[in-house]
């Protein structure tokens, strides 16, 4: 894993986690869509096909929380461990744009922006940080494949 991808880990956890927000959504609203057609049916007795979609969307939605809690659980570890690495970064200017960029997501013209410098300086500084940067020996490989998704 190079630096880069070690410290781009929880971008794109949060990414993942974004992804799945957004799927509870549409899994929340199919559900209102669902109990809707089935409130405004009349129905002698209930029946185990009306149940059946409005039942898999509820266990859909709940895998999906379930993922997302796993999701924000390793969000908030690799966090803390990428915020260890960034702090151990000698210059203070350094860590402050690793922290825009890995940690906050800003784009070099943002970073730059909120150090007063040039994106060309932002970048030069990049190059020097990631040679200061020391990943941990435990680093852990995390495969962060978007593949079924």
């Amino acid at each position: 894993m190079t630096k880069v991808e070690y410290l781009s880990r929880a971008r794109m956890l949060e990414q993942q986690i974004d992804l799945h927000m957004r799927r509870m959504d549409r899994l929340r609203a199919r559900m209102t869509d669902i109990a809707r057609g089935w409130a405004s049916q009349e129905r002698v007795a209930s029946s185990p096909k009306a149940e059946a979609p409005f039942v898999r969307t509820l266990e859909c939605l709940e895998e999906e929380g379930e993922e997302m809690a796993r999701k924000v659980e390793e969000l908030v570890r690799v966090s803390r461990e990428t915020e260890g690495v960034i702090a151990a970064v000698p210059v203070r200017e350094y860590q402050l744009l690793l922290e825009y960029r890995y940690l906050e997501g800003k784009t070099w013209s943002q970073a730059a922006a909120e150090m007063s410098v040039d994106p060309s300086t932002a970048k030069r500084w990049h190059r020097r940080a990631l040679d200061m940067v020391t990943l941990p020996e435990n680093e852990e490989t995390v495969e962060y494949s978007c593949a079924g998704w």
